[in-house]
């Protein structure tokens, strides 16, 4: 079925069933998000909105429900959301605009929409408009997300209705409150705190307008949990957040989760409830991950493996499972864990045949899901979504028990005198460093060896750089030695927080 059938379907069986809560002070049922999306996606055919339109949405981080009514309508109506963050710079906005060929755009209260020669209709909330009852089908494109763009240019990735459907059901929930959009009264929050931890709500402090962002409306529509999401997905508010409404589950992005841990904000009373942590995104390091487990050791921790372009493939490891052998200093990368269920893993060699155990080469996941693609590039699309295989970009090895294990971003191994260096290995170590709280490690010239590592860091506190080097001596082999380690204040981010090495290149070189 299209995901609009799937949803239309879960708002009739639990009309009042709260999917989403902002900031912890509005309600979103999904009784009123269907009916008020309907009535938004009249007015979006009224704009002038065809069958495979491009309809971009660009709000601020806390117009989350006018966000929502916004994607959905769009899904209704048979376009395609494209997803923008207002974190975008004027200069992308618009080459996002263009490549995705946009026609419309759906912006928010205190917006100024860029210009960009398509119509703009502004959003507060549901339209008073009678409601479209039309259907897409599952094939028709449903969104297109931008990858993070880490090692170079973002890229789009289209997605079909039915790839987002995939494998998801249509339960039954009960309502918690009345349908509608309701302010959550200190009330509410106290009787929760009376009757224990909220098992079946979740916290997911990611940035509107991304593909993260999109995930969690996605999660909220169509699972039995109530989706939590923030305003501003800062280290205090997680905190507030899940000590307020004794939330039992959290989904971490892994930039979040290093700021989480540097600024030691989990180690707070008040945070007992907590008893799930997904980490994911992106590798995670052994000391964020050692750290996490001891600030809420009642807490079970998984990392999570997997990609824009991939899902619904994805990986997972318990935290257990990557505190084998630890003994506080491990610089190796977490274990990426086993399949889930429906999942497939390969490690492939540069023609895409299937490399034995042990063998190091490209990662890559595949599942039955209805596999996505680059928007408007089949080149790209040739050489990374082959046989059903998503190639990720990452080089690791599947161990004799079928674990995955991650050795460095394919664009970021560094190659010095012709050996390989992982870049993620340097990072590790530095991180185990109680001033360190963030590490990016790169290829730097050099006349001899041609790249030799080199290292920039953000601190807690400050450091003599002759520290951090020594303090690597005994965790790196001489030859993954940094020869620089720059301080930063603050290393260049890109909108969901992830370093972005070339910018830091870059900044040296000038």
């Amino acid at each position: 079925m299209s995901l609009t059938e799937l949803i239309s379907e879960r708002a009739r069986s639990a009309p009042g069933h709260v999917a989403l809560v902002v900031d912890a002070v509005h309600e979103l049922s999904l009784g009123p998000w269907v009916r008020g999306a309907r009535a938004l996606a009249r007015d979006l055919v009224e704009q002038g909105l065809r069958q495979g339109g491009r309809v971009a949405l660009l709000f601020d981080g806390d117009e989350w429900i006018p966000y929502a009514y916004g994607q959905l309508a769009t899904y209704f109506a048979g376009g395609v959301v494209v997803g923008l963050s207002t974190r975008l710079s004027q200069r992308e906005l618009l080459r996002r605009l263009g490549q995705c060929t946009v026609s419309g755009l759906l912006y928010g209260a205190r917006m100024e929409p860029p210009r960009f020669g398509g119509w703009a209709l502004r959003v507060t909330g549901p339209s008073s408009n009678r409601a479209l009852t039309a259907e897409p089908g599952p094939e028709q494109l449903a969104e297109i997300v931008y990858t993070s763009g880490t090692t170079g240019t973002a890229k789009p990735v289209a997605i079909s209705h039915a790839n987002l459907a995939f494998g998801r059901t249509v339960p039954t929930v009960g309502a918690r409150t009345a349908a509608g959009t309701t302010p959550a009264t200190t009330a509410s929050a106290s009787a929760a705190a009376a009757n224990g931890p909220r098992t079946n709500e979740v916290l997911t402090p990611v940035p509107l307008g991304t593909n993260a962002g999109h995930s969690a409306l996605i999660m909220a529509l169509t699972s039995q949990t109530t989706v939590h999401v923030l305003s501003r997905p800062e280290p205090d508010a997680v905190t507030t957040a899940l000590r307020r409404h004794r939330l039992a589950s959290a989904v971490l992005p892994v930039p979040l989760a290093k700021r989480l841990v540097a600024r030691d904000a989990l180690r707070q009373p008040g945070l007992e409830s907590l008893r799930n942590v997904f980490v994911g995104s992106a590798q995670v390091p052994p000391a964020t991950l050692w750290s996490l487990g001891r600030a809420v050791p009642q807490a079970q921790i998984v990392v999570g493996y997997g990609s824009t372009e991939a899902a619904p493939a994805f990986t997972r490891a318990a935290r257990t499972d990557c505190d084998k052998g630890y003994k506080g200093g491990e610089c190796d990368p977490c274990p990426l864990g086993s399949p889930n269920p429906g999942t497939e893993v390969a490690i492939l060699n540069e023609r895409g045949m299937r490399l034995p155990a042990e063998a190091t080469g490209e990662i890559a996941l595949r599942s039955r899901a209805p596999q996505r693609s680059y928007f408007g590039d089949p080149r790209s699309t040739a050489e990374v979504f082959t046989a059903g295989w998503t190639r990720m970009g990452d080089l690791g090895w599947l161990d004799t028990d079928g674990v995955l294990h991650f050795f460095d971003r394919k664009a970021q191994v560094i190659v010095s005198s012709g050996e390989p260096i992982s870049s993620s290995r340097i990072e590790n170590a530095l991180l185990w460093h109680p001033a360190v709280a963030d590490a990016a490690a790169f290829g730097a010239l050099d006349p001899e060896a041609g790249s030799v590592p080199a290292c920039a860091v953000e601190l807690r506190y400050p450091v003599a750089p002759a520290e951090l080097s020594g303090f690597l001596t005994d965790r790196l082999a001489p030859h993954e030695q940094p020869v620089h380690i720059d301080v930063f204040k603050r290393l260049p981010r890109n909108a969901l927080g992830k370093v972005v090495k070339r910018r830091i290149i870059k900044a040296r070189a000038s």
